[in-house]
């Protein structure tokens, strides 16, 4: 029955993808627990899955059990929280530090300061540095937005910050 199911929820029939997540909810759950530990991470990341699994259904080619790749998938989606998790730390620590390098401006006087200095910045850095710094989102949630890899936003978000540690320094050289 399953298999049957996989095969109409591939070719859209929304009602076969509906009752394909009730079979198999209760096991992504509970992957999705025992990689967090946390009810409310296990539930962001069982719906994040649920929603991701709309256009990922038509990457099953059946060369394994269906709960091995859903398995997989709830495993990927762990490492790229994580991930994530990691990256939003590092952003807020690199936002923190350009604050920092400019004690000497009050606080409205650094956020003109960095938003002048970002928009000196490559239009792509610039869009980047806004969705990422400005507006919260993860590398993989600007990727999305972006259309780029996550790895591209990492790259990216890496020379901003060198960027602007040029734009600092020039600044402090006047």
């Amino acid at each position: 029955m399953s298999d049957v199911l996989i095969k109409k929820a591939q070719k859209g029939d929304g009602k076969a993808f509906e009752k394909l997540l009730q079979e198999n909810y209760a096991l992504i759950y509970r992957m999705a627990y025992r990689f967090s530990s946390s009810q409310e991470e296990a539930e962001e990341l069982t719906q994040e899955l649920c929603l991701k699994l709309v256009d990922k259904i038509t990457l099953f080619k059946g060369e394994s059990k269906f709960s091995t790749w859903l398995y997989q998938l709830v495993l990927n989606l762990y490492r790229d929280r994580i991930k994530s998790q990691k990256a939003s730390r590092i952003r807020e620590e690199v936002y923190d530090q350009v604050l920092k390098q400019k004690e000497d401006l009050d606080l409205k006087e650094q956020k003109a300061w960095l938003y002048q200095s970002l928009k000196k910045l490559n239009p792509i850095l610039y869009e980047t540095a806004l969705l990422v710094l400005a507006e919260g989102l993860s590398h993989a949630e600007a990727a999305l937005v972006m259309d780029c890899t996550e790895s591209t936003i990492s790259w990216r978000m890496h020379e901003i910050k060198q960027a602007l540690i040029r734009l600092k320094d020039e600044h402090h050289e006047r």
